[in-house]
């Protein structure tokens, strides 16, 4: 049996919500006023065990992405309020995503940068990235959506690598939150 998604996130066995019929929330953050930086439907964790406390799994279907942001940030924040992003061209943050150990590339950015695709794999783990761009004169790079279903250590090690080449790179979710690596960890433990 496919499992479903309960309305606070969590995989469930048997479980029918409304979470399916909501794909239009998974939009552009800048078109949706009912998101808030603190709620996070869409986040999607396998849990196991008896008290179902642990998250092992990373899900995610394009709702969450690493995107430029602020040189620092102290605490997670709504994307809607960025008012300092980093630039770089789509080319520097793919060689540098393909640098990543494992990464290999799926689609070329041909025709354009919004084709380009890359996927880690390892066992059932997998991670594919996008690209966007900004719709600025330089086309700079807007943010990489993913696709995953992994254990949460491979997405905050993929964001780590990214980290250390490339500053102000940040893990956004679904309702427009950016997370610093501790607020992910957070928000996976919860």
């Amino acid at each position: 049996m496919k499992p479903d998604i309960a309305a606070d996130g969590i995989v469930c066995q048997d479980t029918r919500t409304a979470m399916d019929a909501a794909p239009a929330r998974l939009i552009n953050c800048m078109t949706r006023p009912e998101a808030t930086p603190y709620s996070m439907p869409e986040l999607r964790l396998k849990r196991h065990g008896p008290h179902m406390s642990i998250p092992t799994r990373f899900h995610a279907r394009e709702d969450w992405s690493i995107i430029p942001g602020p040189a620092q940030l102290r605490q997670p924040m709504s994307s809607v309020d960025l008012q300092e992003v980093a630039t770089y061209s789509a080319a520097v943050i793919a060689e540098s995503l393909l640098d990543f150990p494992g990464m290999q590339l799926v689609q070329a950015a041909t025709p354009t940068w919004w084709t380009w695709r890359a996927r880690w794999e390892s066992g059932r783990d997998f991670i594919e990235v996008g690209m966007t761009l900004f719709d600025d004169e330089a086309r700079s790079w807007g943010g990489s959506p993913l696709r995953a279903d992994c254990a949460i250590d491979a997405v905050t090690a993929l964001w780590s690598h990214l980290l250390s080449r490339h500053r102000g790179v940040w893990l956004h979710d679904s309702a427009c939150r950016v997370h610093t690596q501790d607020s992910f960890r957070a928000a996976m433990e919860t």
